[in-house]
């Protein structure tokens, strides 16, 4: 038996992509039935008949899959022809050939697809290029509101996500099909982000969550998706370690304010802000939009900032606390925002300046090596930067993240946990105790020393 594989479209007015078809001929009579193997019209190459390793907008890992499933099927038409030869002498019928190609398609697609959506069916790099334009158009998976959409912060992790993916694949050979992307792919993506490319579990846990919410938006949109992303459990984040990031308790945070800065104008609007942020809970992101208008007066004299945060566009309300209020007292307004980098730069040196030079055991940003595969498959490293475990004086370790960090761990113990997650925004008590670095045995006790100071203080000790 003979048999070709061809295009089902050379050209097409609309379509960019075709179908291949397998093609033979039975008592003088063509058949023909569909591969499910999808590639761009330009990929056929008209003069030789064959598919072409490369062409202008194919992904490579599109033509890889394509050229391994076309040889998947070539290779199960020849055994089955060879052994009908063998066994019966005889070439294979009609019915035979079409079963073989059936079967190899139900066996990699889905069988009620629509040979249209398949034709067009993206995978995940070529999702992501049709995604990341729009994204902010769309609306929030999480959104309570039909006003929310997604917003620039967030659109910044599907654009680390790409690279990624391309780096994941060059060194894997796996496929990013949309249909194919499992429990097994998930597991196989974690261990090389941990061991290969160092990353540590916090990154990989928010690239995890950017794939399911993609994915969410690819079936919205039409495409086939493997289901596991959306519903299986074990498709989760890495187990998250206690946080790291080192925060300034009260003590500290009184010898910063108590340091003479009136020589040096830019480190002292840069320790204001650093206040201002330690007794607010504020990101760095929201800092830097506090203006005036939002302090609010109740019937009390109490004052209050109202901000809705950028990041997750909640509203939060915060008291001024004493501390703020001098700082707005003395400039009688918020300090200016610089950038994030001048501030991160500057507190460093603030709190160098105030000797909160203790020793800590830490990972802090340096440089590494690692190993990554090129298209090609050819090994190279390339230096990145990664959190690197060492033992550093704790004003190197401080950064904008700080701020938010000493909030919550400053009050931690002396009011409830949910009073302060309102200002943080944690909807969670476990991600907020992870977030403060809170161990369950920690927890306990500071249970138990509250629990005394109330006997003591209803004189029941």
């Amino acid at each position: 038996m003979r048999y070709t594989i061809q295009p089902k479209y050379l050209t097409h007015p609309t379509r960019k992509s075709t179908t291949l078809m397998a093609v033979a001929h039975f008592d003088g009579k063509r058949v023909k039935k569909s591969t499910g193997i999808s590639i761009p019209l330009a990929a056929w190459d008209q003069d030789s008949k064959k598919l072409k390793k490369q062409c202008t907008g194919w992904a490579p890992g599109h033509a890889i899959q394509a050229h391994d499933a076309l040889r998947t099927l070539e290779q199960l038409l020849s055994q089955r022809s060879l052994q009908v030869m063998a066994d019966e002498d005889r070439d294979l019928n009609r019915d035979e050939f079409l079963g073989i190609v059936e079967a190899f398609t139900l066996g990699a697609n889905d069988a009620n697809r629509n040979e249209e959506v398949e034709a067009l069916q993206p995978d995940l790099l070529e999702y992501l290029a049709q995604f990341i334009p729009t994204a902010t158009k769309r609306r929030n998976k999480h959104a309570k509101g039909d006003e929310e959409r997604i917003t620039a912060k967030t659109l910044q992790q599907y654009t680390q996500l790409e690279p990624l993916l391309t780096l994941f694949r060059n060194w894997s050979g796996r496929s990013l099909d949309m249909r194919t992307v499992d429990v097994e792919w998930h597991d196989a993506f974690l261990e090389w982000g941990a061991n290969i490319e160092l990353l540590g579990p916090a990154t990989l846990g928010k690239r995890i969550k950017s794939l399911k919410r993609l994915f969410y938006y690819a079936k919205k949109d039409g495409y086939s998706v493997h289901p596991d992303p959306l519903s299986n459990e074990d498709f989760d984040k890495p187990r998250q370690p206690k946080n790291e990031v080192q925060y300034l308790n009260r003590d500290e945070l009184k010898r910063i304010k108590s340091l003479d800065l009136s020589t040096k104008p830019l480190l002292s609007l840069e320790r204001d802000r650093l206040i201002i942020g330690c007794w607010t809970g504020l990101r760095v992101s929201d800092l830097g939009r506090l203006s005036m208008d939002m302090i609010k007066e109740n019937a009390d004299g109490d004052k209050f900032i109202t901000i809705t945060t950028q990041k997750t566009r909640k509203k939060v309300v915060i008291p001024v606390l004493k501390d703020v209020q001098e700082v707005l007292d003395r400039r009688g307004c918020f300090p200016r925002f610089r950038t994030e980098q001048s501030f991160n730069a500057a507190i460093k040196r603030i709190c160098e300046l105030a000797e909160i030079n203790n020793t800590v055991k830490a990972e802090k940003q340096g440089s590494v090596f690692v190993d990554r595969k090129d298209e090609k498959g050819r090994l190279y490293k390339e230096e990145v930067k990664r959190k690197v475990t060492g033992t550093y004086k704790k004003y190197e370790l401080i950064s904008t993240h700080s701020c938010r960090r000493s909030f919550a761990s400053n009050w931690y113990g002396s009011m409830p946990n949910q009073v302060i997650m309102g200002i943080t925004g944690h909807s969670k008590e476990e991600d907020f105790l992870r977030y403060i670095g809170v161990t369950e045995e920690e927890n306990a006790e500071r249970f138990l020393r509250f629990w005394r100071d109330q006997r003591r203080k209803n004189g029941l000790d």
